[in-house]
């Protein structure tokens, strides 16, 4: 850089001898300095040829620092076409190449890396979430009057007394931790309970049940005054799946109940439903084979002697039969449902 300013100076100084017209005056010794650079020479057409009135510059200024290490010089593009990098910058005309990179992880339509990968594991739409209660925290609630251990607690009693978290998502499960601390009888409903902590409450004379309530049921469960807010009626409760009927006990009363059903009226009460289902069944295949017989029906004059019953067939005596027990059997069931009620209350 040094040798091209010099360059450009003796340059300048041929260039004013010649246009100069007066004799050149007697030239300045150059005299080498150190550190001292002679870069611009006044350009006047009296002065002669020589190195008369240039300035002195320093040997270092701000473009030409540079580290030891070289290092080539970025290309700046698309900063016009003087660059030789303007434009298109160097990429041509349109195509894939020519426009911005793709997203993160895109490789070109080929399965990603991402999902070539084994998988583990996967997310059960059909699970559910319990929230875990444990025996010694209800024994707490009870020992500080919270709970009455005489009334059944709920789902609903275990959430207004801050047993359980109010973010309930699909029922309450109760564990063991703190077994030691139940002394007396206590009658529970939840979702779910472990074996360990059905035995303690067993073992102390209470019992614990497990029922079922779907999510509208739920909901209704534990709050119901947004029922009566809203002006609508509680739902009724829904019988569970075919693949929950072995984890729960009964269906869940609603709204929510203050005792419990003993288990020995219950199993009656099943019993008697479970009749009345093969009675109705036969009764729908009685029926079906009268309607296509085409009989008279001895209903409205049952004891109406053999004369009238001979000229039905078979099959419309065996429906009267059924019908007639199948009346009674109602009745037997209605009343049993209203013992039981007046039991649980």
């Amino acid at each position: 850089m040094l040798r091209r300013r010099l360059c450009s100076i003796f340059n300048a100084s041929v260039r004013t001898q010649l246009i100069a017209t007066p004799p050149p005056p007697s030239p300045v010794p150059f005299r080498t300095l150190r550190f001292v650079q002679f870069l611009k020479p006044r350009l006047r057409s009296d002065e002669g040829f020589g190195f008369g009135g240039l300035r002195a510059y320093s040997l270092l200024s701000l473009n030409d620092l540079r580290g030891k290490v070289p290092r080539k010089q970025k290309t700046r593009k698309g900063r016009g076409i003087g660059s030789g990098k303007g434009k298109t910058a160097g990429r041509g005309h349109k195509g894939q190449k020519a426009r911005g990179s793709g997203r993160l992880g895109f490789e070109g339509g080929q399965t990603p890396l991402r999902r070539r990968l084994p998988k583990r594991g996967f997310k059960n739409p059909f699970s559910l979430t319990f929230q875990p209660v444990g025996l010694g925290k209800i024994a707490k609630l009870i020992n500080e009057g919270k709970i009455d251990s005489h009334e059944l607690i709920t789902m609903k009693t275990l959430k207004d007394t801050g047993a359980v978290g109010k973010q309930i998502k699909d029922g309450v499960r109760l564990m063991g931790r703190g077994a030691d601390q139940i002394k007396w009888p206590i009658h529970l409903e939840v979702s779910r309970v472990t074996v360990r902590a059905k035995a303690a409450v067993e073992a102390a004379g209470g019992s614990v049940r497990r029922v079922y309530y779907n999510k509208l049921g739920f909901q209704a469960l534990l709050k119901p005054e947004w029922f009566e807010k809203k002006g609508r009626l509680l739902p009724k409760a829904a019988r569970p799946p075919p693949k929950q009927k072995d984890k729960v006990d009964s269906i869940g009363r609603l709204p929510a109940p203050t005792k419990p059903i003993p288990f020995s009226v219950e199993g009656k009460e099943s019993a008697l439903i479970t009749r009345h289902c093969r009675l109705s069944l036969k009764l729908d295949a009685a029926g079906f084979a009268r309607a296509r017989l085409r009989t008279p029906t001895a209903l409205l004059a049952p004891s109406s002697g053999r004369h009238q019953s001979a000229r039905l067939p078979s099959s419309a005596l065996r429906f009267d039969s059924l019908l007639w027990s199948g009346l009674a059997w109602s009745g037997l069931l209605f009343a049993t449902d209203q013992a039981a009620s007046s039991i649980a209350r």
